[in-house]
């Protein structure tokens, strides 16, 4: 099984109050080679990219965005959710004057967490971001910035599974129908001739059988990967980008929701070569990217949506460190040498491996494996809160609920 894309929805209970329908970005924070904030921050200033999605609240990058225009939707990660009040105050203040002077709405609660047992992995983060959704929105709004709302991430596994089209889907649990090889006819009439919009309006079908009809979808994340399945290439990606960003501002909307603009950020900015792969993880989640994670542009995509068959501008003012590279025995141990090596801004004495590696200034990438060369000053903070207790009684909120999907082949 395989991606064919992945879309992450954000629903929040707002009328249909934007006329156009906007592309934007996810900027992840697992690459190899570390662009400084400000170099990203001028990278979305420069391909016209309004909102940006970033899975941290850390302080450097909060200033980073400071005074840029941009709206940033912010996360505070798996282990990071305050897991009480007390907690949840003593984050947002620590954060309040940095929340106050950007433009954040949104706080995301947990990341990639799944409901129930997904793939027979149980992740309790679960039931805690939904106890956290509650402690950070009473914070935030103690503070004077309830217009900052909390959101939580759900994923396509509590769709009832097994539909055959969108009307008939509600929230339950795991799977969403293979990819369809010719059009589906749903009532009305109504055709669907590809898996986005097919999601999308499962979506939509399912919150309108809970009396949410009125609220406002926001596609969180969209793409598709470039390497780690058969599938996965960087044609693929261009032609999948091609036709989906165009439907996206054409604000024709969705065979359920005609003319209602669809608003999406595109997963994403760069790829995250030291993300953990795991049970719910898979090797093409590394490769999402529409930049290298040396900000090099990947794929060919026209984040203006004129329709121009271009590359995304590129990354100014990167320095690299000396050409230098560790390599052991075999391309794969050579790899994982070199981005230990480069990730520790080429430590020689922590880079020995027992005399099994040596240092090299020929570059020796491949045209199938290229070797990253670690960017000078990239290396940024890394932020740790303690936000530990007991839990309270749940008490959803049906302001705000954001959903992650993934379609497979």
């Amino acid at each position: 099984m395989g991606p064919t894309v992945a879309v992450g929805l954000v629903v929040v209970t707002a009328l249909f109050c934007c006329t156009e329908g906007f592309i934007d970005m996810n900027w992840g924070r697992m690459s190899a080679e570390r662009l400084l904030p400000s170099q990203v921050v001028d990278l979305m200033l420069q391909n016209g990219i309004r909102n940006v999605r970033i899975p941290t609240t850390q302080s450097d990058l909060l200033k980073a965005f400071q005074g840029s225009g941009i709206n940033l939707t912010i996360t505070l990660f798996n282990g990071l959710q305050p897991h009480n009040m007390s907690a949840a105050r003593a984050w947002a203040q620590s954060k309040y004057g940095l929340l106050k002077v950007n433009n954040i709405q949104s706080v995301n609660i947990g990341t990639r967490v799944y409901p129930f047992n997904w793939g027979g992995v149980y992740v309790p983060d679960y039931d805690i971001n939904w106890r956290s959704l509650n402690y950070v929105q009473d914070a935030l709004n103690e503070i004077g910035l309830g217009q900052t709302k909390a959101n939580i991430v759900h994923y396509s596994g509590e769709l009832i599974p097994n539909i055959s089209k969108p009307s008939e889907d509600a929230f339950r649990v795991p799977a969403l129908p293979a990819r369809q090889q010719r059009p589906l006819l749903d009532i009305n009439g109504v055709v669907y001739t590809n898996g986005f919009l097919w999601q999308y309006d499962c979506f939509i079908w399912a919150l309108e059988k809970l009396n949410f009809s009125d609220i406002k979808v926001i596609v969180m994340a969209v793409g598709w990967p470039t390497d780690g399945y058969p599938r996965a290439s960087g044609d693929n990606a261009e032609r999948y980008f091609k036709y989906l960003l165009p439907m996206v501002t054409s604000n024709k909307g969705s065979p359920k929701r005609t003319g209602a603009p669809i608003d999406v950020f595109i997963n994403s900015l760069a790829d995250e070569p030291k993300m953990r792969i795991d049970a719910l993880l898979s090797p093409f989640d590394r490769h999402w990217g529409i930049y290298r994670s040396n900000g090099q542009p990947k794929v060919k995509v026209d984040l203006s949506d004129r329709g121009q068959d271009i590359y995304p501008t590129t990354v100014k003012g990167i320095m690299r460190m000396p050409q230098r590279c560790n390599l052991g025995f075999g391309k794969t141990a050579s790899y994982a040498f070199n981005v230990y090596f480069q990730t520790g801004f080429q430590n020689e004495k922590a880079c020995d491996f027992e005399g099994l590696s040596y240092i090299t200034d020929q570059d020796p990438s491949m045209e199938d494996c290229l070797f990253p060369v670690e960017v000078v000053s990239g290396n940024q903070l890394i932020e740790f809160s303690a936000a530990l207790a007991l839990h309270r009684p749940l008490n959803v909120r049906g302001a705000v609920l954001m959903i992650v999907l993934y379609i497979f082949l």
